[in-house]
C-alpha cells in the first residue's frame, strides 16, 4: 500500500463522515423549517377565523 492510497483512504473516510453529518443537518433543518410553517400557517388561519367569527357578531349585533 502506497502513501498516496493511504491518503486516499483517508479522503474517503472523511468525505463519507463529512456526507452522514451534513444530511443530519438539512434533515433537522428541513424539519424545524416545516414546523414553524406549519405554525405560522395555522396561526393566520386562527387569526383568519377569529376576524370572521367578529365581523360575524358585527353584522348581528350592531352594539359591539
Amino acid at each position: 500500500m502506497t502513501l498516496s492510497n493511504f491518503f486516499i483512504c483517508l479522503l474517503s473516510m472523511y468525505m463519507s463522515s463529512f456526507e452522514k453529518h451534513l444530511l443530519m443537518f438539512f434533515a433537522h433543518f428541513l424539519i424545524r423549517l416545516f414546523f414553524f410553517l406549519f405554525i405560522c400557517l395555522s396561526s393566520l388561519y386562527i387569526l383568519e377565523i377569529r376576524s370572521i367569527w367578529l365581523h360575524g357578531l358585527q353584522i348581528f349585533s350592531p352594539i359591539l
